[in-house]
């Protein structure tokens, strides 16, 4: 499900023109990593069928990830380009969240079904996934935002910015733009929340 639209609804995607293979190339590892996590969810409707997931994990400031994590990942150079960006985005939070958090929950992927927008779905999700990181021990909430809708809801909610990458800096090494954004978004903003 999450393969199905993610190529047509993710903005870096989306501007850099992914296709579902693009996409199969990636979100299937991530989705067998983080589903099994205690903090992820998926919503299902009367018939069943799955409209919505939000993918989490817990994260430790002394939580050393080994260096062949991603080996089995295998993308597409679309796919690698917004992976290498989120990493980039990510890479130094335990820099930029206050010294005395030692966990927190990040939202990996947040999925809506475009039939199923506009109904606060991903907002529930996040709400519920911060009760269950508080009983895990987690001291907030961090997450990427990509699009300009989701920065702002983000910020409203009382997220506060950790780290901004405008799009016009993000460049290949022909020195071309990487993110050519199809809306109104300018930058991608790593957000925290303590709870």
């Amino acid at each position: 499900m999450v393969v199905d639209g993610f190529d047509k609804t993710e903005p870096l995607g989306v501007a850099l023109g992914m296709t579902k293979e693009d996409t199969i190339s990636y979100i299937p590892f991530f989705v067998n990593k983080y589903l099994k996590e205690p903090v992820s969810v998926v919503v299902k409707n009367a018939d069943d069928e799955m409209v919505a997931v939000q993918l989490c994990s817990i994260e430790s400031r002394h939580q050393h990830q080994s260096d062949d994590l991603y080996t089995k990942l295998k993308p597409t150079a679309k796919a690698l380009r917004v992976f290498e960006f989120l990493v980039h985005m990510e890479n130094d939070i335990w820099s930029l969240v206050p010294p005395d958090v030692n966990h927190i929950l990040k939202l990996q992927i947040t999925y809506v079904r475009p039939d199923y927008t506009g109904r606060g779905i991903a907002k529930q999700m996040s709400s519920m996934r911060m009760d269950t990181a508080r009983k895990l021990g987690c001291q907030g909430i961090s997450t990427t935002s990509t699009n300009a809708i989701t920065q702002h809801l983000r910020l409203k909610e009382g997220y506060q910015p950790l780290k901004t990458v405008m799009y016009e800096d993000w460049k290949d090494n022909e020195g071309n733009v990487i993110f050519r954004m199809k809306d109104a978004s300018d930058r991608a903003i790593l957000t925290f929340k303590r709870f």
